[in-house]
């Protein structure tokens, strides 16, 4: 019977130190996922940043065409003014 006690008592003691190294396995752990989640949150910010950044980028290329494409026919019509010009007499 006293085999049986000390031997419970040594599996009582493994079985606390398992316990003791799973409990700080679990706080890094749950530090890691606390780090990785913050990350995620900043990450996921940029993207809608980079996002909204990247729809006004386009809106003003739009507008640069629509510059670009307005200058272009006034170009094309001063051109063709001045070539009148030239033509008459």
């Amino acid at each position: 019977m006293k085999d049986f006690d000390s031997n419970k008592d040594n599996k009582l003691a493994e079985l606390q130190t398992s316990l003791d190294k799973l409990r700080k396995s679990q706080i890094k752990n749950s530090i890691s996922v606390k780090t990785l989640h913050k990350e995620l949150q900043s990450s996921r910010l940029e993207a809608e940043q980079a996002g909204a950044d990247l729809g006004a980028a386009r809106e003003q290329c739009a507008e640069v065409d629509s510059t670009l494409k307005a200058q272009e026919s006034e170009i094309e019509e001063l051109q063709r003014e001045q070539t009148q010009a030239k033509v008459r007499p």
